[in-house]
């Protein structure tokens, strides 16, 4: 009987089809359990053009932080050790969860932001892959293509 109701989960699952274009197919933690953690970019594209150099230096050389808040707050930050900068602002899904939407809220002082990565900033990311260890996600801004493919470094436990 087990086997029975395994087979018709996985039956339903694959009919219903994928949340997003990249994966994963099933997953047994929520879109917001996927989405905490830290991360670390494995790849930045501007108009699909490598902008990993950019990336460095203006934007975030350590790590991306996504936490969601208690109670229902949601939060971002873009940290550089080396340059001492911190960018950081609120997100919220849309679209039924396929796309995230980023407000930088502040902006380290030394810092002057680049592209959708800018104070008061909002840009609607296309998630393309949520999984438990990678997010990818995609927007347009100001006539440009942003591509960011993150690698999570650390999971956080439940709130």
């Amino acid at each position: 009987m087990k086997t029975k109701i395994i087979l018709l989960l996985l039956i339903i699952a694959t009919l219903i089809g994928c949340k997003y274009e990249d994966g994963p197919l099933i997953s047994v933690r929520t879109v917001d359990r996927r989405l905490q953690g830290d991360y670390h970019a494995e790849s930045f594209q501007i108009d699909g053009q490598n902008g990993m150099q950019i990336w460095n230096d203006s934007i975030c050389n350590d790590y991306v932080k996504i936490r969601l808040q208690d109670p229902g707050g949601a939060e971002f930050h873009f940290f550089s050790t080396i340059k001492k900068n911190d960018l950081s602002g609120a997100y919220e899904f849309s679209q039924n969860k396929k796309n995230l939407q980023l407000l930088v809220q502040w902006v380290d002082s030394c810092y002057t932001g680049f592209g959708p990565f800018k104070m008061g900033c909002s840009s609607s990311w296309k998630i393309h892959k949520l999984s438990n260890k990678r997010l990818w996600m995609q927007t347009t801004f100001k006539g440009h293509d942003y591509f960011l493919k993150l690698l999570k470094i650390k999971d956080y436990p439940k709130y």
